[in-house]
Order: structure tokens, then sequence, then C-alpha cells
């Protein structure tokens, strides 16, 4: 019987950074929170995601990131900030990083969705190549949720 190998879980971190274009060689912040005190990302690759949250979008303080890997079928949904919600909206510019294990080479779908106290108020999307131990950036607007998101 021929065997056949399990992919490797898709195991995502996430970050943020509160000012677009702020993400060094120190990567983010340990707490999900980004911030002044960096961890580095080690050999993990790097999505930036960029948002563009719409004006007519009431204010988000907390996004949901749902990532899918096109070719292996695998799943993971993260939360900024991961414990409720964020003390102030999150700025329409804010910038987000996903940190991948480098054992990971494949297209990702991005959605994203800005809560309020639970609730989808805004949702966006986009996809991009993984760049293996390397840093890839994407932007994602988000669109206010009329009828629903």
């Amino acid at each position: 019987m021929i065997g056949r190998a399990t992919p490797p879980a898709l195991a995502l971190a996430m970050c943020m950074w509160m000012l677009a274009g702020s993400l060094g060689a120190a990567g983010c912040g340990g707490d999900g929170g980004g911030g002044e005190q960096g961890v580095d990302p080690g050999d993990n690759s790097v999505i930036v995601v960029h948002l563009a949250i719409d004006a007519d979008v009431p204010p988000v303080y907390r996004i949901e990131v749902h990532a899918h890997l096109g070719n292996s079928g695998q799943d993971a949904t993260l939360y900024f900030p991961m414990n409720g919600d964020y003390s102030s909206a999150i700025p329409a510019d804010a910038t987000l990083a996903l940190l991948i294990p480098p054992t990971i080479d494949d297209m990702v779908d991005l959605m994203l969705y800005g809560l309020v106290q639970g609730v989808r108020v805004a949702s966006g999307r986009n996809q991009i190549q993984i760049n293996v131990r390397g840093r890839a950036e994407v932007g994602v607007p988000l669109h206010a949720c009329n009828g629903g998101c």
C-alpha cells in the first residue's frame, strides 16, 4: 500500500502594526498587539496585509482573518486582537501581518471582516502567493456589509 503524506497543518500567527509601513526586521509583538517590542519572525514567511477601510464603515474594533491555502485546502481563522475588541477603533489604514511556517508554499486566499462587538460590519478579500521565508504584501479594502457579510 502506498501511503500519502499529510500536509503540515496551517499554523498562523498574526500581529498588527498601527502605522502603515512600520514592519521592520524585528517582526511583530508577541501578544499580537504590535508596538515597540518585536519578535523576530525567524524562518517564517510573512504576509503583510494593508487594510483600507472605507469611510462609510462604522468604527471597527476587531479584525477577523480567514486564511485558506488554495492547493492544500487548509483553513485558519485568526483575530486581532485575539481576546475581545480593541480599546479604540482600528485605523482605516492599519497593517496586519501573518506569520506562516516555512514548510508551506502555496497561494493564500484571505477573507477579512471588520467586527464590532462580534458582529461583522465590513468585509474584503484578496489573495497572494507565499514568499517562502520572505515577505509578501497585499492590500485588502474593507467595504461596509450592506445586507450581511
